[in-house]
């Protein structure tokens, strides 16, 4: 009886249960976190130091697009150029397949059970 009082008074500090003292360390932290003061200017000076970076529209040079488009043209060449190196005739092989055996559609055309 005494057993279970304890275990039910340690369930009822902490939805884990008895965690050996973790639990108030975790209180503990949190009241410090919250006393803590944060510096009301910090967010100004962020806000400052972003704005000297204001992005405005990136100029590509040209060359860049005309290497890209370039690289592109040759990828599909290269890719045309290795397609015709394929030679000789491929057979091709003709499977019948009988649908009746393999799967058996007595079932769905069957009306005596119905």
């Amino acid at each position: 009886m005494k057993q279970r009082n304890k275990l039910i008074s340690h369930t009822k500090k902490s939805p884990l249960g008895d965690l050996g003292g973790f639990d108030n360390y975790i209180n503990n932290f949190i009241r410090k976190e919250k006393q803590e003061q944060v510096n009301p200017y910090l967010a100004t000076r962020v806000l400052a130091e972003l704005e000297k970076y204001d992005e405005t529209a990136v100029i590509v040079p040209i060359w860049k697009k005309i290497a890209v488009a370039a690289s592109f043209v040759l990828v599909i060449a290269a890719g045309f150029g290795l397609g015709s190196f394929v030679q000789g005739e491929k057979e091709f092989i003709a499977i019948n397949i009988n649908d009746a055996q393999l799967e058996n559609l007595n079932l769905y055309t069957l009306t005596d059970h119905e």
